[in-house]
């Protein structure tokens, strides 16, 4: 029972790891802070959005775009609003520990067989705990 649980919640982290990969937007064209000041002046800015110190927005053509804010430009959203920029704002991304926490532990997963050998205390132990012949 304790080795189905274990080989469900390994399928389960693969999966969820293989999922989030595949959830990431597509990268988007990064631009320079300045440029996009000017972008914006020049009214080729349709909307933005705005995390943190990042920057996602799309051009009046519909191409995307991503850029990074250094320190605090108060002017930035006078110069959007004055050139009716539709703005949003969302929370800035919380560092994941948990995911990085697991994808150190993923080369290890892939080779339990071997931390298995030679972490087993004695090998009445490894006997009692040793998966069947042609599970893995």
């Amino acid at each position: 029972m304790a080795k189905n649980l274990i080989l469900w919640l390994i399928i389960a982290t693969v999966l969820l790891t293989v999922f989030k990969q595949l959830d990431t937007p597509v990268s988007n064209q990064e631009i320079a802070y300045s440029q996009f000041i000017q972008l914006v002046q020049s009214g080729q800015v349709k909307k933005v959005t705005i995390s943190g110190a990042t920057i996602d927005g799309e051009f009046s053509n519909g191409q995307v775009f991503e850029t990074i804010r250094p320190g605090h430009d108060p002017k930035m959203m006078d110069d959007l609003l004055e050139h009716k920029v539709e703005v949003q704002g969302k929370k800035a991304r919380a560092a994941k520990y948990l995911e990085s926490a697991i994808s150190c532990l993923v080369p290890y997963i892939g080779n339990y067989r071997s931390i298995y050998v030679f972490h087993a205390p004695n090998a009445r132990w490894r006997r009692r705990w040793s998966w069947p012949d042609g599970v893995w």
